[in-house]
């Protein structure tokens, strides 16, 4: 499936909605086994629209940075790693990732922050929506207009 999801972009709910299952998937196979995937974002995402859209350009954005991370590990290991090569993605992806936190709609911005929550060291921070926490496909919860 996964082959098939690198040749294609998805244009219907239900394709687009395996599409970030398989995304997100593969994200998590790569950060537990601590290795790189090259399976790419669609056009579908990179538009703006609604916050689901908005949720999977970060979740896309957390794959891109994973894959860089482990590529330049593996280059290390190799004893082949070049910071001078490195550098150029390591600025696109900070100034994407700002771009993102400037450009994100207010719905993100959470109702409630506590430093320390229910006795653990984790912040308290709670949402308006469920896209805004960004934990399931929101494709799944809103029909694409």
């Amino acid at each position: 499936m996964l082959d098939l999801m690198k040749q294609t972009s998805p244009t219907d709910d239900l394709g687009k909605a395996i599409f970030l299952a398989a995304f997100r998937q593969q994200l998590w196979m790569s950060l537990t086994q601590g290795c790189s995937f090259n399976l790419q974002m669609p056009s579908f995402v990179q538009q703006t629209g609604s916050d689901s859209v908005w949720a999977a350009q970060a979740i896309g954005h957390v794959g891109e940075v994973c894959s860089f991370v482990f590529e330049c590990q593996a280059e290390m290991e190799k004893g082949s790693f070049s910071p001078e090569y490195a550098r150029p993605r390591y600025e696109e992806l900070l100034t994407k990732n700002r771009t993102w936190r400037a450009d994100v709609p207010p719905s993100f911005a959470p109702y409630y922050v506590k430093e320390h929550g229910h006795g653990t060291k984790f912040p308290d921070i709670r949402l308006h929506e469920f896209p805004h926490g960004i934990e399931n496909p929101p494709i799944f919860h809103e029909r694409t207009r």
